[in-house]
């Protein structure tokens, strides 16, 4: 085993000469030559010397990444393949183990299996401490108990920072003198003690964070602000970062595509964990032990107070603190701090009131007073609070970027218009504000360094002028049927817009040229365009609402080629723009149509590469769907259909589907009364239901992914489609269980194809010993047979029953077919028989 420790060692030279000094053997050899006197290639001769043919573990021990200029890490890949080119003439078997603290190190060296360590839990820690005060980590001490669960809880996981305050408490037996400890560490946890009080700040860690570059140290130390396992939303904490002036665009990169990446890159050296919900990563925490090395290391300019730090006393802010944030009754802690002369100071202030002060103590602690000290602030956030009103005096905060507010603020006042260098206005996602005057929508289009409105769209559809927001980046929902302040010209220059733009009303738009004001095309980054026509109002401006005239709008409106979803909803027009089925919109992935009910055929959708999903609601005009929908070509990516509510619609037709949809997976036909004509589904489709009469005919395939196989439920005349050929080979082939519930046909149900069903289910059917016969007949690997609620049911072929079955469940039978069947030998012989 050749164990090297190499941190903070990144030349070729240095650490394979760590690694020569570490192989057994090694010394003999170096006697003759020491390793300062060999170059790197004679290093490379001398290890594989040793360890050619031999099995060998390589542990290397404490790697780190070089973070000192752009480009280091790829080099890094470059001299770990150098110097680990002599181990790859070892034995089978070798290995090399790697330690690091940033998982991009071990992206680096290429590893394959990661594991991540966790820290102690209190319980092994008790037995740490207990080991380095006592020797004896199983000596009883019932007085110290508590309070060494204690110490330990404050630990954070680390046995290093056991060791470091255990070497101060050494046969210490009192516990007065553990509680001391208990105390000191509280302090040096929540931030309250410097960097040079702190013995439980890990070295190690310091020492990577001092290695960061300079804007990822600046993000982080922002991030040490937060109460412990904050789970911080990404897009929120580049919103703050950038308003702090850490962030710069890039080459034409937004500064939030930056801040994206330096999460990412913060990710990378495993400063942020990531936390999923719903499967997803949604957000971040940061591990205690991180947390506690940067509340130490950055508490000269980034510092974390709570309301019991001040009632305690030990809370003495810094002079040089630029960066407060209160936790743990932060209102209570602003109030007491109304008069600190280190308010005029601060750059950010974060107020988190966990819950513990009433809405009239925020008002109270958050006055008039208060915002007039901050002069210098750019980061104020008072989401984590219960306030209800922001003070008046908001609006002499001259250098505000950032400002968020919570879930129980009622109005803002119109102060808030005169915040000309604020880039973010955050309000809590169910924030309901006053419907007369707790929104100034005349005045918001003051704020002409706006990015991000985070609020209801209702509120951003009341800024009227909004086209003087020409750097807002967020999502924009637009009336243009508001009259003054609402022209289709205010959107010409917002071309900065990165999420969704809603335009409303275009009922109002009089034709194409006044729609082409809006110059969407101009609109690079617009993700998702959402076009609604309406009903013209009473007393609302007045234009001609002809179809020609909306054809004319909706031409009008041509979009930029990089729309990802497109959403046409209530337009009167019965044709379709002539942009969507060019070769325009090749990045479109969603085409949702929705009540446009003269629309008479669709475009030409082959022309749209990345279309991955199309859904047709209320075209009350369209009664076929054929050819003409791929034309020449073919509907590549798509992977979604959904034609729901099209009365008109009689046929679905296509040449061959495996090769018109080559990725389809999911179909959904619901409410289309009419429509008899269907193609044989494609291989591809995972999950298909097609339903007519609010449920009363449905038919639904699932697919599990877990056993590889399909779930077939049909119910009422949707056991005709069985006799269309609808499904694919493949299908029929994959499907385990089949259940037919409410058919009352006489007609046979095909199921010549689902020879692979093992579990049948019939329910509220007219069954006749004839159609039990039929299944039996087919179904040659049926395990399972269930019947409930099929009173007619009087016989039962048993001498048709495959040799396969192994349970049969009658419930709600006729009497006579349960006495008989109770008498049966063949009956009995079945493993799982209940008749009731």
């Amino acid at each position: 085993m050749v164990w090297a420790s190499v941190p903070y060692m990144f030349t070729q030279t240095e650490l394979l000469t760590e690694i020569w000094r570490s192989i057994p053997g090694s010394s003999g050899v170096d006697e003759k030559c020491p390793a300062t006197e060999m170059s790197f290639g004679m290093l490379q001769q001398a290890v594989q010397g040793l360890v050619a043919s031999r099995r060998y573990l390589l542990v290397l021990d404490d790697v780190c990444n070089d973070e000192s200029g752009h480009g280091q890490t790829e080099k890094m890949r470059t001299t770990w393949e150098d110097v680990l080119a002599p181990f790859r003439d070892g034995g089978n078997g070798s290995r090399i183990l790697v330690t690091c603290r940033a998982t991009i190190c071990a992206k680096v060296l290429g590893a394959g299996t990661k594991i991540t360590l966790n820290g102690l839990g209190a319980d092994d820690l008790v037995l740490v401490l207990k080991k380095i005060a006592f020797g004896d980590a199983q000596k009883k001490t019932p007085p110290l108990d508590d309070v060494i669960r204690s110490v330990a809880e404050q630990l954070r996981g680390s046995p290093s920072a056991a060791k470091t305050v255990v070497d101060m408490m050494k046969n210490r037996h009192r516990k007065k003198d553990w509680k001391k400890l208990l105390e000191k560490a509280g302090s040096w946890y929540c931030g309250a003690g410097l960097a040079s009080e702190a013995p439980l700040a890990c070295a190690a860690g310091a020492s990577t964070y001092r290695n960061l570059p300079q804007h990822l140290r600046s993000c982080l130390g922002f991030c040490s602000m937060f109460p412990d396992k904050w789970e911080f939303e990404p897009e929120t904490l580049v919103k703050m970062w950038i308003a702090h002036g850490i962030i710069c665009g890039d080459h034409g990169q937004s500064m939030e595509g930056v801040g994206r990446e330096y999460v990412g890159e913060l990710q990378k050296r495993s400063m942020l964990k990531t936390i999923s919900r719903d499967g997803r990563a949604t957000c971040f925490v940061i591990h205690d032990q991180v947390h506690s090395m940067l509340m130490s290391v950055c508490a000269t300019e980034f510092f974390r107070l709570s309301n019991d730090d001040l009632i305690r006393r030990r809370g003495n802010i810094p002079a040089s603190v630029r960066h407060l944030s209160l936790t743990g009754g932060g209102c209570l802690a602003l109030a007491q701090l109304k008069d600190d002369p280190v308010l005029k100071k601060l750059r950010t202030l974060l107020v988190f009131d966990d819950g513990r002060s009433s809405s009239s103590t925020a008002v109270f602690a958050i006055d008039n007073h208060v915002l007039k000290q901050l002069k210098a602030i750019t980061v104020l956030d008072f989401a984590g609070t219960r306030i209800t009103e922001l003070p008046k005096a908001v609006g002499k905060l001259k250098h505000l970027r950032y400002l968020g507010l919570p879930d129980s603020a009622k109005s803002l006042p119109a102060a808030v218009t005169k915040l000309l260098h604020l880039q973010t206005l955050s309000l809590g996602k169910d924030c309901k504000l006053d419907e007369d005057h707790g929104f100034p929508g005349d005045g918001m289009s003051n704020l002409v360094n706006l990015r991000h409105l985070d609020m209801d769209m209702k509120y951003v559809a009341m800024i009227r002028r909004i086209g003087r927001l020409e750097r807002f980046q967020g999502s924009v929902e637009f009336c243009a049927d508001r009259g003054k302040g609402h022209g289709m010209e205010e959107l010409a220059g917002m071309d900065s817009l990165h999420g969704t733009l809603t335009v409303k009303g275009l009922q109002a738009v009089a034709g194409k040229e006044e729609a082409q004001k809006a110059q969407l095309g101009k609109k690079e980054s617009l993700k998702t365009l959402k076009l609604e026509w309406e009903l013209p109002k009473l007393g609302g401006r007045t234009c001609s609402t002809s179809t020609d005239s909306q054809e004319q709008v909706l031409e009008g409106l041509q979009p930029n080629g990089r729309l990802q979803e497109l959403r046409i909803q209530r337009y009167q027009g019965t044709s379709s723009p002539g942009w969507l089925g060019s070769n325009l919109l090749t990045s479109l992935s969603h085409l949702i149509l929705i009540n446009c009910r003269n629309w008479q055929a669709l475009p030409c959708l082959s022309q749209l590469p990345d279309l991955r999903m199309l859904h047709l609601k209320e075209m009350y005009a369209i009664a076929r769907i054929d050819h003409k929908l791929y034309g020449a070509g073919v509907l590549r990516s798509l992977e979604k259909l959904v034609l729901d509510d099209m009365p008109n619609l009689i046929e679905w037709s296509a040449d061959s589907t495996e090769d018109k949809f080559p990725r389809l997976q999911e179909i959904l036909i619901l409410n289309c009364p009419r429509l008899a004509k269907l193609p044989r589904v494609p291989a591809t489709v995972k999950n298909m239901r097609i339903e007519k009469d609010n449920s009363s005919y449905y038919l639904d395939m699932a697919f599990s992914p877990k056993s590889s196989s399909f779930t077939l439920d049909v119910h009422g005349e949707a056991v005709q489609l069985l006799q269309q050929d609808l499904l694919h080979q493949d299908h029929a082939l994959a499907v385990r269980a089949l259940s037919i519930s409410k058919y009352a046909g006489e007609t046979d149900v095909n199921v010549k194809l689902l020879s692979s069903v093992r579990s049948l289910s019939l329910s509220r059917c007219v069954v006749t010993d004839r159609l039990l016969g039929v299944f039996f007949l087919n179904l040659q690997s049926l395990e399972k047979l269930r019947i409930s609620d099929c009173g007619e049911v009087r016989t039962f072929p048993e001498y048709a029953m495959p040799p396969s079955l192994k349970s049969i469940e009658l419930n709600g039978c006729h009497p006579k077919l349960a006495e008989k069947l109770r008498g049966s030998a063949r009956i009995c012989s079945i493993p799982r028989v209940h008749i009731c």
